[in-house]
């Protein structure tokens, strides 16, 4: 987790706050040209799908109760909330926000 993102997330909780942080890269590949190619018009569809698996997996095994994410694109969000939507069905409740700089 970059030192920007930690920052951020000490901003979100307080000191009575239950946090655990689990920050580790979603792909065990090196980077290069395997899966980059465009499939049904996405371009590297299978190095996408392969992070999306890899983060549910990473979710799944911790079971959270909720989830926080904290910078990157919206993509990001999609395992936490296919996750989350499974788990609580209707009473899911999702809240986007942007912090100060």
């Amino acid at each position: 987790m970059s030192l920007g993102a930690a920052t951020r997330l000490a901003r979100l909780c307080s000191k009575r706050c239950c946090l655990s942080t689990l920050a580790r890269p979603l792909s065990c590949l090196e980077m290069g040209d395997i899966g980059l190619e465009e499939r049904d018009g996405i371009e590297a569809k299978a190095v996408v799908l392969q992070q999306l698996r890899s983060a549910l997996a990473i979710i799944q095994e911790h079971e959270p109760a909720r989830i926080t994410t904290v910078g990157g694109e919206c993509s990001v969000s999609m395992a936490p909330f296919s996750y989350l939507i499974n788990k609580h069905g209707a009473d899911l409740a999702i809240l986007l926000g942007r912090l100060p700089p």
